[in-house]
Formats: C-alpha cells, structure tokens, sequence
C-alpha cells in the first residue's frame, strides 16, 4: 500500500518564534501526518517555546544527538521524513524536513513556510541529518509526500 501524505497545510503559515517555528513546525507534521510523538523532544526544547534564534542557539547541539528516538547521519544517506540539522559557528541554527528529491519543508525566520530546493548554500550549514527510529523504512519508501489532500490508496 502505498501512503499519500499531504504537506499542504504545513505551507504558508508566518514564522513566529512564540507560537511556531521550524522545529514546532516539524513536530506538528510528524504528529499529525505520521502518528509519531515528540514528547522527549518538547522537553529538550521546552515544548518549543523559544523566543529567539539566540536562545535556540544556547541548546547545546549534543542535546539533541542524546535523544532516544533519533538516530544521526551524514547527509548522504538522507532519507524522505528526515530532519536537517543547521549550524552556524558550531551552534544550532535552523531545521528542516528532507520531502524528497532535493526538497525541503522550510520555515525560516521572518517568513512563511513553504518547500524549497536544498542548495549549496543551505548545505554549506548542514551539521547532520536526523532519522527517527519509529518512522518504518517501508514507510519511507513506499509514502508520496505532494502537496495535495491526505489519502490512502491500495
């Protein structure tokens, strides 16, 4: 079986550190669309309630390589589903959702969310890519990300 999962209510939506971010952002997705929990997650990152790139910054990045539920790899084996990690100056800067096909679910600061090509420029910034451990690898390769309604087709 095959699964469609929709990212169109995940685009154009405003940037807002207090109420919703890349990362929030990305955990609505994997909640919603995948089934998949962030609770461990929230608590690294105070239930995402950051309210600046500076404070974003002081989480140290070994915090996030210590949750249970994420595996971390080198950006050639990146997957559909997997999370970018961004650093600037060794420090965490920004997250996005690997579609697929060199496209990302993106949500910079100042801005809307929307799917964009992943860059040179953007992988220049690449620290690593996450993988979570409950997304299912048939899943992975057997799931169309498209920005059309969810639907499940046999």
């Amino acid at each position: 079986m095959i699964k469609n999962i929709s990212y169109r209510k995940y685009l154009n939506i405003q940037h807002d550190y207090s109420s919703i971010n890349c990362l929030s952002l990305i955990c609505s997705f994997y909640e919603n669309e995948l089934g998949i929990s962030w609770e461990e997650e929230r608590k690294v990152f105070n239930n995402f309630q950051i309210s600046s790139i500076k404070e974003l910054r002081k989480i140290p990045i070994e915090d996030i390589y210590k949750m249970s539920n994420w595996i971390k790899k080198d950006l050639t084996n990146i997957q559909p589903l997997d999370i970018i990690v961004y650093t600037r100056n060794s420090k965490l800067a920004h997250f996005s959702l690997y579609l697929g096909d060199y496209k990302i679910l993106n949500l910079v600061q100042e801005s809307f969310s929307k799917v964009t090509r992943l860059d040179d420029t953007q992988r220049n910034n690449i620290e690593s890519v996450l993988h979570h451990r409950n997304v299912d690898p048939e899943d992975r390769k057997s799931t169309r990300l498209n920005s059309s309604h969810s639907q499940q087709s046999r």
